[in-house]
């Protein structure tokens, strides 16, 4: 699996407007269970590459 990651110039001319989806819909409550997740997420991957449980290989 490779994951997209993009610098700020690309995300600038993606999102012109710095908004994704409704901001009239969030909250409090929906941003703080996105953050938690995301760093759990970053946690999970750290320990797997800590542990070698994830196949990582050299792109040329």
């Amino acid at each position: 699996m490779r994951f997209r990651v993009y610098g700020k110039e690309v995300y600038a001319m993606e999102y012109t407007k710095a908004v994704q989806g409704y901001p009239s819909r969030a909250s409090q409550e929906k941003g703080k269970a996105i953050l938690e997740a995301a760093v759990n997420e970053v946690v999970q991957l750290i320990n797997d590459l800590r542990n070698g449980k994830l196949p990582i290989t050299k792109v040329r």
